[in-house]
């Protein structure tokens, strides 16, 4: 009950200050929807009624800041608001009709304005998914072998995947906190002249980092540079080893699980930079990140823990640490929008 009386109220409060615009009685239509606005705030089909014929009355009067300003509050109000350009209270007045409309042009965009600024509006809480190809960058620090004919070992990266879900609030604007979650999945190979090991590696991922978007003034295309820190929870650790064999002995392939040989937790430092494109309410982006491992994957005790492979098969583990480098593509949806002005404040 009490909601239908305010949503009378707002009407009846509305009526009147449209009939003192048409009698053109600016100054008091304007102040009448002062009052309007604030008894209809949660309205918002009506906010949005207020707040065209502010930004007529505006026009009216030659005042273009606030004419923009609330243009582009009829964003904020609502999101997928459409202006007519045949609206009656439009084309009454070819002059208000002009301003207001092409701020609206410039603001949303149109063929003639082009993209519109709040194309690089990407929104204060947003959601989504991301995902790309990792390469994984090795850094060995010794140099062990067990049988010297066999040579040193040569280790080579597998390229590998991750994919995940990733949550951005602005806590200012153009500064947002980013958190996500996911699996990451790469290997690395060790070879020399007699044996071949193998290693495939699955992560679970937890991620915290701050990006930093910036404007370009003629782009659409909002680039963005992130700075935070990871932390990879090892899942999996399947190695497999092969050697050619001796003259002697004959060996099949070993396969082994080498988890508890692997250090469980690898914090990272983030470091990345992107692009960023907003299509409707959803933003497409592709970034590149480099993941510094603050670790190392091989335990202190690894290399003489497996007998088997020591034994028979001549491997033993060297000191790795693995970094990696990132090329993800991600879409996310904008679930919020700022309520304050970004463009004309």
């Amino acid at each position: 009950m009490a909601r239908a009386q305010d949503g009378t109220g707002c009407e009846t409060l509305y009526q009147e200050a449209l009939r003192l615009y048409n009698e053109a009685v600016l100054d008091l239509a304007d102040r009448s929807l002062d009052s309007v606005s604030q008894v209809c705030l949660n309205d918002r089909d009506q906010m949005a009624r207020v707040l065209f014929l502010r930004a007529l009355i505006a026009a009216r009067v030659d005042s273009v800041a606030a004419m923009r300003r609330d243009v582009e509050l009829l964003f904020r109000n609502d999101r997928n608001y459409f202006l007519k350009p045949y609206d009656p209270l439009l084309i009454e007045f070819p002059q208000p009709r002009d301003a207001v409309f092409t701020t609206y042009q410039q603001l949303f965009g149109s063929r003639e304005a082009g993209p519109g600024l709040l194309r690089k509006d990407h929104g204060r809480f947003r959601a989504g998914f991301l995902g790309g190809v990792v390469t994984p960058q090795l850094e060995v620090t010794t140099d062990r072998t067990v049988f010297a004919e066999d040579g040193p070992f040569s280790l080579d990266a597998t390229v590998g995947w991750n994919a995940g879900a990733i949550v951005e609030y602005d806590v200012f604007p153009n500064w947002a906190i980013r958190a996500g979650g996911g699996i990451t999945r790469f290997g690395y190979e060790a070879t020399n002249k007699a044996l071949q090991y193998t290693e495939d590696l699955q992560f679970y991922d937890l991620n915290m980092s701050v990006r930093k978007s910036f404007w370009l003034k003629r782009a659409s295309w909002v680039p963005y540079l992130l700075a935070g820190a990871g932390l990879g929870i090892l899942q999996t650790a399947d190695a497999n080893v092969d050697r050619s064999g001796d003259g002697v002995r004959l060996l099949g392939s070993l396969n082994l699980d080498r988890t508890k040989e692997r250090t469980q937790l690898q914090y990272r430092g983030i470091g990345g930079v992107g692009v960023a494109y907003k299509v409707g309410h959803t933003v497409l982006s592709v970034e590149g990140r480099y993941e510094y491992a603050f670790v190392d994957h091989t335990l202190d005790e690894a290399p003489y823990t497996e007998s088997e492979m020591l034994v028979r098969y001549y491997y033993v583990d060297n000191d790795l640490r693995i970094s990696n480098v990132t090329v993800a593509l991600g879409i996310q949806y904008i679930i919020r929008y700022h309520r304050r002005n970004r463009f004309y404040p």
